[in-house]
């Protein structure tokens, strides 16, 4: 199969604490009233945003845990790519 590039929005990645793929906190930057979570996700940089109260009880690696999640992209919000050309795959 060909390789793809696979690109979501920050704000349409769930956050459960047990469905969907596993993913570590490494660090949590608070931006008003949500957080961007920075996620390692088998060695890749995932950034996810979610209300400041869903956070709150999250520790990142700065705390001394290293901090499991799950995550799930919404379906409808993915997109794919052209690793070579950076266009679109429709």
């Amino acid at each position: 199969g060909k390789k793809v590039v696979l690109g979501i929005r920050p704000e349409y990645i769930t956050v459960s604490p047990s469905q969907g793929i596993e993913a570590f906190v490494t660090m949590k930057e608070l931006t008003g009233s949500s957080v961007q979570l920075h996620l390692d996700v088998q060695g890749s940089e995932v950034i996810v945003v979610v209300p400041a109260g869903m956070a709150a009880d999250i520790p990142d690696s700065s705390e001394g845990a290293r901090s499991a999640v799950r995550i799930t992209p919404m379906r409808d919000s993915i997109r794919l790519f052209d690793p070579e050309t950076g266009n679109r795959i429709e």
